[in-house]
């Protein structure tokens, strides 16, 4: 049974994919009050927070087997990080 918070990273990578610096403030801050205003599909903020936790929270890759990403699974994970970080602040 795949994760059920496999999704809501896979939509989050797609919208990064071509970043080239996940580490960018300006992606992060980006990404962040875009997720605080237009959640994911069937979603709301506190859902897609919740489901990007329960990913770094887990020992499964999250950038294998869903959206084809340049950027390696450390600087994914700490790039969720703060995405997660920032969406609490700006709730």
């Amino acid at each position: 049974m795949p994760e059920s918070w496999r999704g809501t990273v896979n939509s989050v990578l797609y919208k990064v994919q071509f970043e080239k610096n996940l580490g960018d403030p300006e992606v992060i801050d980006w990404l962040a009050a875009d997720l605080i205003e237009r959640p994911l599909a069937g979603s709301d903020a506190g859902q897609d927070i919740a489901d990007l936790t329960a990913a770094l929270r887990s020992e499964a890759s999250l950038t294998e087997g869903g959206i084809p990403q340049p950027h390696g699974e450390r600087a994914v994970r700490d790039f969720l990080t703060k995405v997660v970080a920032r969406m609490n602040d700006l709730r």
